[in-house]
């Protein structure tokens, strides 16, 4: 087959881990393109592919494909799961597998294009204007996470100038998907522009931009032309140049400072915390003076320790944020949710009041 323009935006960590595969979009059934999906096992053992599909009302469904070793499958959505009118769907992420849509052109079929399926999703997303005059450049959104997404698309000048703000009625609940056309959306000059997708919750973000003469020869369809901007990588740098920060104080060997830690299955406690050579010498309760037994003491940190935590929770939970001082390095404020699907189990650290032991 004749592979149509395409283009593949690829960032590697994402602000929020997952643990599915997602295709938010599929081509309209009566409309210029038709889809195929693909699913490729590259384990030497025989896999069975869940899928959750929902349709035009939310509707959830689950289907199970099963791949023989090394195979690749090419199918059309019938063959899947029916006659059903899915919109999007995700996949149990496996190592071994991967899966995406076909999406062909109903004019001519030799062209296509291939999108993969979304590994990773974000708060923050961004789209490139095209020629809105030309081409359009639509996004299928999908709440990735299970609470109400809050939305804004931001249109920004080529200098990061904030040109308009779009803030959408309706919260997207969890799993729905909405689509825009960012060329009717914002009426602006986009030479040069870029749009941002931003949300309180994870999200994925298919961006397509394509010709406005579909179903002619001179046609085309790219995707995926929306990026992630990483949160997580952020923080990974600034964990850097703030830990040297830190060092650079000439007293993070020896210093005091009350530590609040909690969740939201417990009470908060404020602890006053020494260090002396690197190693925590008192923790007593800063209302009533205190001190902590053993067993209450495992969830409190000397400065290194917390940067090492920040290190761990990068690594391992699904969403994490993180403060630091500006102008000695050390961590203000940790927020972790290991599961962002799990209540009640965010918890955080904050330091305050903190000064060298000479």
């Amino acid at each position: 087959m004749k592979v149509l323009s395409l283009i593949l935006c690829i960032v590697a960590v994402s602000a929020v881990a997952g643990e599915s595969l997602y295709v938010p979009h599929l081509a309209a059934d009566q409309g210029s393109f038709s889809n195929q999906l693909v699913f490729h096992n590259r384990t030497d053992k025989l896999v069975d592919v869940r899928l959750v599909t929902y349709d035009q009302d939310d509707i959830e469904a689950e289907f199970t494909v099963t791949l023989g070793a090394g195979e690749r499958l090419v199918a059309p959505p019938n063959d899947v799961w029916g006659r059903r009118s899915v919109t999007h769907y995700k996949i149990d992420r496996r190592e071994g597998l991967s899966a995406g849509v076909q999406i062909l052109s109903a004019s001519n079929p030799d062209y296509m294009a291939f999108l993969p399926a979304i590994e990773n999703p974000s708060t923050q997303w961004r789209v490139h204007a095209s020629d809105w005059t030309k081409a359009y450049d639509g996004v299928a959104i999908v709440n990735a996470s299970c609470f109400n997404a809050e939305l804004q698309l931001i249109l920004h000048a080529e200098d990061g100038k904030q040109l308009k703000i779009i803030d959408p009625v309706l919260p997207l609940s969890g799993n729905q998907k909405t689509l825009y056309d960012l060329s009717a959306l914002f009426s602006e000059d986009a030479e040069g522009a870029y749009v941002d997708i931003v949300s309180d919750q994870p999200l994925v973000v298919l961006g397509l931009n394509g010709s406005r003469d579909a179903g002619l020869d001179t046609s085309y369809l790219v995707g995926n032309v929306a990026v992630p901007i990483s949160a997580r990588e952020d923080i990974r740098a600034a964990l850097i140049s703030n830990r040297a920060k830190w060092i650079a104080t000439g007293f993070s060997d020896s210093y005091r400072f009350t530590l609040q830690t909690g969740c939201l299955c417990d009470r908060e406690l404020e602890v006053e915390v020494v260090v002396r050579n690197h190693r925590l010498t008192s923790m007593v309760r800063a209302d009533d003076q205190s001190e902590l037994t053993l067993g209450e003491t495992r969830d409190y940190y000397t400065v290194a320790e917390l940067f090492n935590l920040i290190e761990t929770y990068l690594d391992s939970a699904d969403d994490i944020k993180v403060a630091f001082h500006p102008d000695e390095g050390y961590p203000t404020d940790i927020r972790v949710d290991e599961l962002l699907c799990v209540t009640d189990d965010e918890i955080h650290w904050s330091v305050k009041n903190l000064e060298g032991i000479r």
